[in-house]
């Protein structure tokens, strides 16, 4: 099995053979895989209408469930097995996954869950309209922020002027996050930047859609996601949101604004995982989230 670096080039086939899962969790989002390949290490080996990722995990190699026909899952697992010198590692198991690989099977594995890895899968209409009791305070936030500041939302999908600002407020961003930040921040901010510059290079490709929140004709405030299909179903991601948290409500507002007028015909948004970090599980949690994608690794025994 020859392993290479995911190319550009091979999004129609990972679009086509991930149309057909009801998978909804973020690693295995083409965008994803193409953005963070040099940070984590992925590779993808393409045989016979299948997909295999697998990236470099401390002193092993680790895998992602094969990406191919539901059906063919089983027995693409198996190919794997063989394959692996040492004891196969699956990372970022769905509970839909599970059931796919099947019971007899899943006996060779042991399952140890990730909630750091968790993703935050919302309804649509919830993050639109922010209706209902439980969404009172966000609402009052981003009436305030509207009523407070002198504001304009501009959504775009093509690379340009707007795409050159968000890195601009990116750049501020992690200004402003390094000044007291430990070594863990300080790599994770890095690491965060090489993303976002394969996702500027290749913004258009990658069929993303951005949206850019100007303050007085000044951009404060980014966000970058996609919308893909899953089994017939719309599911709108948010990669990317930065803002100036000097701006009351801003966060609120472009969270809105974004779901409203990029992700607008979403069944489903998903706003990724939280990475271990308290603070934005505490913020993901108070949006309620309709599921938590949870994820485990499987561990040949």
């Amino acid at each position: 099995m020859n392993f290479d670096r995911i190319q550009i080039e091979d999004k129609p086939l990972f679009d086509r053979l991930l149309s057909m899962s009801p998978y909804v969790d973020c690693e295995y989002l083409f965008s994803t895989l193409f953005m963070w390949q040099d940070v984590l290490g992925y590779q993808r080996a393409i045989e016979d209408d299948c997909i295999f990722i697998r990236h470099p995990f401390r002193d092993r190699i680790q895998y992602h469930v094969p990406i191919c026909a539901p059906e063919r899952i089983p027995e693409q697992v198996k190919k794997l097995m063989a394959l692996e010198r040492e004891r196969l590692e699956l990372f970022c198991v769905t509970q839909e996954h599970l059931e796919q690989i099947g019971s007899e099977l899943r006996k060779h594995f042991t399952a140890e869950e990730n909630r750091n890895f968790s993703d935050y899968l919302y309804l649509g209409e919830d993050l639109r309209t922010l209706a209902g009791k439980k969404y009172h305070r966000k609402r009052n936030h981003v009436c305030k922020f509207q009523n407070a500041y002198n504001w304009r939302f501009q959504i775009f999908t093509e690379a340009g002027r707007e795409l050159t600002e968000c890195i601009d407020v990116m750049e501020q961003w992690d200004m402003n996050k390094l000044e007291d930040a430990s070594w863990q921040e300080k790599l994770l901010v890095g690491n965060e930047m090489n993303a976002v510059d394969k996702c500027v290079k290749n913004f258009t490709s990658l069929g993303l859609v951005g949206g850019v929140l100007y303050i007085d004709g000044q951009p404060k405030g980014f966000t970058i996601g996609e919308m893909v299909i899953r089994n017939g179903i719309k599911v709108g991601v948010v990669h990317y949101e930065k803002c100036d948290s000097n701006y009351a409500g801003i966060y609120q507002a472009i969270n809105q604004m974004f779901a409203k007028e990029a992700l607008g015909e979403a069944d489903y948004i998903n706003r990724e995982d939280d990475m271990g970090v308290e603070g934005l599980r505490k913020s993901k949690l108070t949006y309620h989230p309709v599921r938590l994608v949870d994820k485990y690794t499987l561990k040949e025994i």
